[in-house]
């Protein structure tokens, strides 16, 4: 698990990044990203 929310990044280009790094690793495995909503959001 990693927690990218206190960055301060766009969670649009946080996610994106991550797909592509986890593209690009070759791991062989099944990865899932999970967003969580922040709460304090409308």
């Amino acid at each position: 698990m990693v927690d990218v929310g206190a960055g301060g990044g766009r969670p649009e280009q946080i996610q994106a990044i991550m797909a592509d790094e986890i593209r690009e690793s070759g791991f062989p495995g099944e990865v899932i990203l999970v967003r969580f909503k922040n709460s304090n959001s409308p």
